[in-house]
Parts: C-alpha cells; sequence; structure tokens
C-alpha cells in the first residue's frame, strides 16, 4: 500500500478541494453526503475503523492524531500498521453539517 494508491482512489470520487500534499500527506474537502462511500473505500485500504463516529477517542488515537489536530468524538480514525509504518486517515465533520475535511498521512513507527 502507498500513499499514491490511496490518493488514486480517493481522486476518483468527487473531491470538492484539495488542501495539501506531499510525499507522506494528503488532506482534501468532500460532502458529508458522500460519508458512505469515503468509509467503503478507506474500510478497502484501512479496514474498519479504529474509531468511529460517536465514540470517545481512546488515549491512543490521541495520540497518533496530536500531530494532525487530534481527534474528537464526531471524527472517525482508520488506521493500518506496516511494517516500519503507519498510515493513518481522518475524517473530521464540519459544523456546517455539509463538509468534511479528510487527513491522510504516513509516518515512521
Amino acid at each position: 500500500m502507498t500513499l499514491e494508491k490511496i490518493i488514486e482512489k480517493c481522486r476518483e470520487s468527487r473531491i470538492i478541494q484539495e488542501r495539501c500534499r506531499d510525499d507522506s500527506y494528503f488532506e482534501f474537502v468532500v460532502l458529508f453526503r458522500d460519508l458512505e462511500e469515503w468509509n467503503s473505500i478507506f474500510t478497502q485500504f484501512f479496514g474498519p475503523p479504529c474509531k468511529a463516529a460517536g465514540r470517545e477517542p481512546e488515549k491512543e488515537s490521541l495520540d497518533l492524531t496530536r500531530n494532525f489536530g487530534s481527534l474528537r468524538p464526531e471524527q472517525i480514525l482508520y488506521k493500518k500498521e506496516l511494517e516500519k509504518s503507519v498510515f493513518i486517515a481522518i475524517v473530521w465533520m464540519w459544523k456546517d453539517g455539509i463538509h468534511m475535511t479528510v487527513k491522510i498521512t504516513l509516518f515512521d513507527k
């Protein structure tokens, strides 16, 4: 699994705005109405969410996301551990109920 493959798959769906992209990080905005589609895409790459919406984040999830804005109960976290690195995807629902920000990153263990 590579970040490039995840980005390719994401770009097949509706991205409203690409905010940031480098070798280990991709951030973009999508519509909340497409949440099920995005959950399906992320489940293909990461497996089921390790922190679902509506649950309080555990310490491990907070530690993983600290450098990316941390994690609130309404947000979703996906995680995939590789041999030497970790992929995470954070889905942030906006207060407007229309948009979501997605942050995908790869970092060393």
